[in-house]
């Protein structure tokens, strides 16, 4: 393969966390380079990514094992037993690999600082800017 047939491909990963990345990211696409991004963060789920990037984005979401594909994964039969351990152990694939209790603890903070904190954060902000609003525009009637 000759250099000018190379496809390059930039990877990101949790790159949500870094301001103004969206106007990066839709320069390296403008000049038809090949983007993948990854991450865990609720914010790259918003309706907000989708304005950003419109036409240039084509979302994968990754969700733990279901019973049946946890079956196929251990290539067990359905019993319940084999219902009973899906329950206990869930369907998060690195834990179900590694057995690390871990993966479990730090999948809970990251939910939690992440996900649930982000999105508190998010509303608060929007919700005190529409308050400035709010106010300004009715300055005149005090």
């Amino acid at each position: 393969m000759a250099p000018d047939d190379l496809i390059i491909f930039y990877y990101f990963d949790e790159i949500q966390n870094l301001p103004g990345w969206e106007s990066y990211v839709r320069y390296l696409l403008d000049n038809n380079k090949k983007v993948i991004i990854t991450g865990s963060n609720a914010s790259l789920l918003s309706r907000e990514l989708g304005t950003k990037l419109t036409g240039r984005n084509l979302r994968m979401e990754l969700f733990p094992f279901s019973y049946l594909e946890y079956l196929e994964y251990f290539e067990k039969k359905n019993l319940p037993d084999s219902f009973h351990d899906y329950l206990l152990a869930g369907g998060f694939t690195e834990y179900l690999r590694t057995g690390m209790d871990e993966v479990l603890q730090n999948l809970l903070l990251d939910i939690i600082a992440r996900d649930i904190l982000f999105q508190r954060e998010r509303r608060m902000r929007f919700s005190g800017e529409r308050k400035n609003k709010d106010n300004k525009g009715n300055s005149g009637l005090l």
